[in-house]
């Protein structure tokens, strides 16, 4: 029997139900009512504590009916986003970080320009992302990497060297132009008339809605960050057209395959080695008791050092495998070419899990800050959507839960919310466990145990 207690201040509830007609009524089983953690909130946003036992609440059917501004089951504690920005160029900037997570390595940009744009709401620099952006656009397209027959791109190399000109350095060699114009860009920034010509060869390269029309009704306006991250997309969508990026999109089958089975492998090795270790450092945690208990202190000192340098293999161990399984799941995660949604709950709200951009440029920083003000839009995951409420007249909202236990309860609350509002919840309780493990392994690798608890 789900016996019941008042709230603080309240009255006592008179109902008790069984696990049968708890399930019948609302669809929660006693697991999920005890492992989710859910919160249930009267009128005057008091908390309904009905279950006698303190570390979790739950609300009977009939109180429910009775508080009719009640907020439904609220899975784990959220975090509300402020956005910084109109929900529109927020979009732009997860969708461009998005790119860059997937396609920056392969056409070999700066690591530093990828792990830039880490923190959606952050300060990207849009001057010198947009300079670098536009630069290796046309870069690649004089070179030929980008093989299109518009008329638009044709006009890259006359583009590059009418701007070398324009800042002296036509007298240098053919090579070192190109970084000299770059650096020099990243200084000054793109001029007004260096975006008008960018703006008119897009659109002669068949691009709808160029911001740089706008320039037509009013050549005094400068561009917003918004227009100018528009800019910047479209640039990046005629960049999809490179060789080693098609090259790679065709080859990421066959490639994926080969991840799967290296790192199934890895596993049963690490699986196999780590179950003789712990069969090993439990003889030797006996030895050394079965030693101190006879008093041969000098033979327990010496299993002692030989426990402790297993333990030491042990953890080298894991860290190595934890790093290969890291890879394998980027490498899978980089497959996946389009930025898609996780998945919706009963409740109308979306869950969007963004791709951790920093992460594997670290080992080409050479500062490695690690450092994030809100880590959430790479390590957690993004719900878009009413809330947990029955009021229909709700207005969409921003928030981030994370976590590994968070996300592991939010995992299981789907399960149950899927069975009560009749959908499908596999793939997204597969999306959520999947961001769970991939921060276990983050945890071990770089920011230590604990870190993401």
């Amino acid at each position: 029997m789900l016996v019941q207690k008042p709230s603080d201040g309240g009255k006592q509830c008179p109902h008790t139900f069984c696990e049968a007609c708890v399930q019948a009524l609302c669809g929660e089983t006693w697991d999920a009512i005890r492992s989710a953690e859910a919160v249930f909130l009267g009128p005057n946003h008091s908390v309904l504590e009905h279950c006698n036992d303190r570390s979790y609440t739950w609300a009977c059917p009939i109180c429910r009916i009775m508080s009719v501004h009640l907020l439904l089951f609220i899975p784990v504690k959220r975090i509300t986003i402020t956005l910084l920005y109109e929900e529109e160029e927020v979009w732009c900037r997860i969708h461009l970080r998005e790119w860059m997570f997937r396609f920056g390595d392969i056409i070999e940009m700066e690591p530093r320009i990828i792990a830039s744009v880490q923190n959606v709401q952050g300060d990207w620099r849009i001057k010198r992302l947009a300079v670098y952006v536009v630069w290796k656009l046309l870069t690649n397209l004089s070179m030929g990497w980008i093989q299109t027959d518009d008329p638009g791109t044709r006009r890259a190399s006359k583009i590059l060297n009418a701007w070398i000109e324009e800042e002296g350095i036509m007298e240098m060699n053919h090579p070192e132009r190109g970084e000299a114009l770059l650096d020099i860009l990243t200084r000054k920034g793109l001029s007004k008339s260096q975006w008008q010509t960018l703006g008119d060869m897009l659109k002669d390269s068949g691009c709808d809605n160029v911001p740089t029309e706008c320039w037509k009704a009013d050549r005094h306006r400068d561009l917003s960050s918004l227009e100018k991250l528009k800019m910047i997309q479209l640039c990046l969508d005629i960049l999809l057209l490179e060789l080693r990026i098609r090259h790679a999109i065709n080859d990421a089958p066959r490639k994926l395959k080969q991840v799967d089975t290296d790192i199934k492998q890895q596993r049963r090795l690490f699986q196999t080695e780590e179950t003789k270790n712990k069969v090993k450092r439990n003889h030797l945690t006996s030895r050394v008791s079965q030693l101190e208990a006879v008093r041969k202190d000098h033979e327990a000192r010496e299993t002692r050092i030989e426990l402790e340098t297993l333990d030491v293999e042990i953890r080298d161990a894991r860290m190595t495998f934890e790093k290969k399984e890291l890879e394998a799941m980027v490498a899978k995660l980089k497959a996946v070419w389009r930025f898609e949604l996780a998945g919706k709950d009963g409740c109308g709200n979306q869950y969007w899990i963004l791709s951790d951009v920093l992460t594997p440029q670290l080992d080409k920083l050479h500062h490695q800050d690690l450092r994030n003000s809100e880590p959430y839009w790479a390590y957690g995951v993004i719900v878009i959507g009413p809330g947990y409420t029955n009021e229909a007249d709700k207005s969409n909202g921003w928030w981030a839960i994370h976590g590994i236990g968070a996300l592991t309860k939010l995992a299981k609350w789907i399960v149950t919310d899927g069975r009560k509002h009749d959908y499908d919840p596999s793939q997204l309780k597969t999306a959520l466990l999947e961001r769970v493990r991939y921060l276990q392994a983050l945890e071990w690798i770089a920011y230590g145990q604990g870190f993401f608890s």
